[in-house]
């Protein structure tokens, strides 16, 4: 009986700490998959003798 309320008191413990951490988690997830979605500008730009840092920021700066 007491692995079975200790269970419990772990999944809601999880489930509280999961809130929280949404705020964290969700912008987290969205840069990765912008990154990922610009990532062929920035190569492109890159092939053309572009240095990498200058060519990401020119990427961002016309998303704005």
């Amino acid at each position: 009986m007491q692995n079975v309320a200790l269970s419990i008191l772990a999944a809601l413990a999880l489930l509280v700490l999961l809130r929280y951490a949404q705020e964290l988690f969700i912008p987290l997830v969205l840069s990765i998959l912008i990154a990922f979605a610009l990532n062929p500008f920035v190569t492109l730009l890159e092939r053309t003798h572009i240095h990498r840092g200058i060519a990401a920021a020119f990427v961002v700066t016309l998303m704005a």
